[in-house]
């Protein structure tokens, strides 16, 4: 396991010429954090790009031998694994993907590449496999969007070359402005969220994909003390729901009869563009099937 930040308590416990130790403590002084940031960072850049090792300045290149030969540097890191662990915690708010239960969802979706450096996930966080098969099913999902919708994603996200990018960025090289580029987004996480999409999402990081939602099959019946009866478990296409609120329903999770039944009051208001006219329409319609005991207002 890679030593923590805070671990270093000063400069002299690094393998530094005495020259280069008093350069380090004017630029950084006694803030051993931002210190061994910068040496992960520059450490980061070169595994990821040897080349890099020729742009960098000699202070960063010898920092990061330094922090490297006393244990504060990892070299398992791939940057593309940790933009597809960024995507997939922004899709499915996964604050558990790596057993962190007491951490929120934000502090996950904004934690930067700057901050990951020096974070407790850097020094924490196992490297999970991630193969070229499960990279082939995400993009599978990806290419059934809309080609701008999967374009804005992977370079949000830095699907293509391991980089996480600003909305500016992705707009200069779309052609597309900042806000439209934040507005696509918002709408393309809205479509991955959705359960048939999910369902086909690779099973890294500990996510397992929900069961694929049955085939849509008219009402079925059942037979109760000789009576003919609308089975529970037929589907919601039964209902005859207008296009909008089946839409509604289904981006829900709510695929069948049963599913409409047992969903609990108090989130029915929260089912995205549902409204009180859709409730109206979806308690009409399930009352006469004979499931009069529903009330969802």
């Amino acid at each position: 396991m890679v030593k923590k930040a805070e671990a270093l308590r000063s400069i002299d416990e690094l393998n530094l010429s005495n020259t280069r130790k008093s350069y380090l403590r004017k630029k950084f002084g006694d803030d051993m954090g931002s210190l061994v940031k910068a040496g992960r960072k520059y450490a980061l850049s070169i595994d990821k790009s040897p080349t890099h090792v020729i742009k960098g300045s000699k202070y960063v290149m010898e920092l990061a031998a330094a922090l490297d030969e006393a244990g504060y540097i990892r070299h398992d890191f791939n940057p593309k694994t940790w933009c597809l662990w960024r995507l997939y915690s922004t899709i499915l708010g996964m604050p558990w993907v790596f057993g962190k239960n007491d951490i929120l969802e934000s502090d996950i979706i904004n934690l930067g590449h700057e901050d990951f450096v020096l974070s407790e996930y850097y020094e924490n966080m196992p490297i999970p496999a991630v193969s070229d098969n499960d990279y082939n099913k995400l993009f599978e999902v990806l290419n059934s969007l809309p080609d701008v919708y999967r374009d804005v994603l992977v370079g949000l996200f830095g699907l293509d070359d391991g980089n996480l990018k600003t909305f500016e960025i992705v707009g200069n090289k779309l052609g597309m402005t900042r806000e439209r580029v934040r507005l696509t987004e918002s709408k393309v996480l809205r479509k991955l969220r959705v359960k048939d999409r999910r369902c086909k999402l690779p099973a890294i990081f500990g996510y397992i994909p929900p069961n694929e939602p049955k085939p849509f099959s008219p009402l079925s019946y059942i037979e109760i003390d000789g009576k003919k009866v609308v089975n529970p478990d037929s589907d919601i296409l039964g209902l005859g729901l207008s296009k909008r609120t089946e839409v509604c329903v289904m981006r829900a999770g709510l695929y069948s009869i049963s599913d409409i039944l047992n969903f609990p009051k108090d989130k029915w208001k929260r089912v995205r563009n549902l409204g009180p006219k859709g409730l109206s329409e979806i308690t009409e319609k399930v009352h006469a099937l004979g499931f009069t005991s529903f009330n969802p207002f």
